[in-house]
């Protein structure tokens, strides 16, 4: 059956493009799971590569009794799978107890040329821990590798410290998963640039610094891209002195590194730990670290999964998705019976790619998606009166 089959027929007026005689260019998508997108939204797509989705298990202090039980469930599925981890269990331990949980959620794929082995992947992949020294990491792998998984969520927590007292467990959704090639809602917004300049002190530790004074500035790194730099700081330095940077703390928790620059080239990457660098000393500039501060910031936050930040066209019917990215179809305002008539559910639905419209009728547009080079144009007017162009 093909993939733009309508199993789903929407009733009501398709959006359509603005001046008589325009060429509109509209084709098929696939969606991200359980989005609601209103007629007019503009959307972005994944990569063809799609996004892992990552969660991280967190203890508040050092457990050194009891166990927390963390319900994990599967993408399409209400089904919950609670796995007892023990406050000493290795990432190996916990894998095993895991795959155990998910059972029927598995794959196995041939490894070899002849009768010989096979290897099994299961949907997710633990790493870090010990929980006794170290966060636990949850990594959708395998039939998981590239799709949302929902939020794991913490049962019975039992954990003790030494002394005794009661441990709290954290547990963050630090990425969320993207299925490839599938649209979700367009969202330009991005981590604002450090606005703190870094604090720097003369450190006795051997570098190949030369005396006098240098620059030092820092940007934040997220999954989607890099900040603006910090304002500058200077430090007077003895010669082969390093430059000591105290910790900076706060840190929002979609940063995955600190860059420093040190007289305008990259001389260290940090990644920090619970919000904070930690004292970060600086005894050179690296050979293969030479690049500048950037001018722009496109430390995205990635609200809809990676793809979101860049516009390629508007839905021309209200879409809503299951959890497995299946179109449903949605009520649009005014219309008798809620909008649409379902016979089942579809694959696809189209998108506008290319066309003049009215600003009117679009719906999450911004002035980034306006910027020179990108593939919105203002005709007349603004994001909210006038023709937009989608070129």
């Amino acid at each position: 059956m093909p993939m733009d089959q309508p199993l789903v027929y929407f009733t009501g007026k398709e959006l359509h493009g603005s001046i008589s005689g325009n060429k509109c260019i509209v084709e098929q998508y696939a969606f991200q799971p359980s989005l609601t997108l209103a007629q007019g939204t503009v959307v972005g797509v994944a990569p063809a590569t799609g996004v892992a989705d990552v969660q991280t298990l967190s203890m508040g202090s050092t457990p050194a009794s009891g166990s927390i039980i963390c319900n994990f469930k599967v993408p399409g599925s209400f089904a919950i799978f609670p796995v007892t981890i023990n406050w000493n269990d290795t990432a190996a331990q916990v894998q095993a107890k895991l795959n155990t949980a998910y059972g029927l959620f598995i794959t196995t794929a041939a490894v070899g040329t002849g009768a010989g082995t096979t290897s099994t992947t299961y949907g997710v992949t633990v790493t870090g821990g010990a929980l006794s020294s170290a966060s636990l990491v949850f990594t959708g792998s395998g039939i998981f590798s590239t799709m949302p998984i929902p939020a794991i969520t913490l049962g019975t927590n039992t954990l003790m410290t030494s002394v005794p007292a009661a441990v709290v467990a954290t547990l963050t959704h630090t990425t969320v998963g993207v299925q490839p090639n599938a649209c979700m809602a367009y969202n330009s917004a991005v981590l604002a640039a450090p606005t703190t300049a870094a604090t720097l002190a003369d450190s006795a530790t051997t570098s190949t610094f030369l005396a006098g004074v240098h620059q030092v500035t820092y940007t934040l790194v997220t999954a989607g891209g890099e900040t603006t730099p910090a304002p500058m700081a200077e430090v007077v330095l003895t010669t082969l002195h390093s430059i000591s940077v105290t910790s900076i703390t706060g840190l929002n928790a979609a940063v995955t590194a600190v860059n420093f620059y040190v007289d305008g080239i990259l001389a260290v990457v940090n990644t920090p730990s619970a919000g904070a660098t930690g004292t970060v000393v600086i005894s050179g500039y690296s050979a293969s670290l030479t690049a500048a501060p950037p001018r722009t910031n496109t430390a995205f936050t990635l609200p809809n999964g990676s793809g979101c930040q860049t516009p390629i066209g508007v839905v021309c019917w209200p879409i809503v998705t299951d959890v497995n990215g299946r179109i449903t179809g949605a009520a649009q305002s005014g219309q008798v019976g809620g909008g649409v008539v379902l016979s089942t559910t579809r694959l696809t639905a189209p998108v506008m790619i290319k066309g003049i419209i009215n600003a009117a009728d679009i719906v999450g547009l911004d002035a980034n998606a306006l910027l020179p080079g990108g593939k919105f144009v203002a005709l007349n007017g603004n994001i909210t009166t006038g023709y937009i162009e989608i070129l």
